[in-house]
């Protein structure tokens, strides 16, 4: 099937081609993409515009990802200073007191969970900032470019798509019709028409 692909890959049109490219770097099929540069450089103006425009457009994603990443680091670091805090006074209170060893493995357990409850906060958090961003970037792949938005985020950025796969459940819990940023979207829209087409 890949052979008959690439061997109609000349008569594709700019979409179709763009589509089969953007899927083969998300997979990092380094044979396909070999294959599809070898004799068909698809130099297309439109197939390059959808290229171009593409990796211009994860690239407005990544700034919100990159910021939201920073601020994650940055609150587990306060956060697991904080129970570090917490866990060392427990061990002083424990040294002081004789607690038994039950008291302190509950201490440590405590401390798991306000590490979790803290991070699924913080997660809860970004996702509202970071989600209608998601969601508009989403509906303009689905919608303009055929293409799942992790496809393509896969192809131009598989660190940014490894992050947002981790606040896969956040995002998950957004509710399109609600969260989605309808003036984002019609700009990312507006866009790809203007310049892909």
């Amino acid at each position: 099937m890949k052979k008959e692909t690439i061997k109609n890959f000349p008569v594709l049109d700019p979409q179709q081609r763009f589509r089969m490219v953007i899927k083969a770097l998300a997979r990092e099929d380094q044979l396909m993409l070999s294959q599809l540069s070898k004799g068909h450089l698809a130099q297309a103006p439109q197939y390059l515009a959808r290229m171009n425009l593409s990796f211009a457009l994860v690239n407005l994603i990544e700034v919100e990802v990159a910021s939201a990443a920073a601020e994650i680091r940055m609150f587990e670091g306060l956060v697991l200073s904080l129970a570090n805090l917490l866990l060392d006074l427990v061990d002083a209170l424990e040294k002081q007191y004789n607690l038994a060893d039950d008291e302190s493995t509950e201490a440590v357990n405590s401390k798991q969970e306000f590490l979790d409850d803290m991070t699924d906060k913080l997660y809860s958090m970004i996702v509202q900032t970071l989600g209608p961003v998601w969601l508009a970037f989403g509906s303009v792949c689905r919608s303009e470019m055929e293409l799942e938005p992790e496809v393509l985020l896969q192809a131009w950025s598989p660190d940014s798509a490894a992050f947002l796969e981790d606040l896969g459940p956040f995002l998950e819990a957004l509710d399109p019709r609600e969260d989605l940023d309808r003036g984002l979207e019609t700009s990312l829209r507006n866009l790809w028409q203007k310049y892909a087409n």
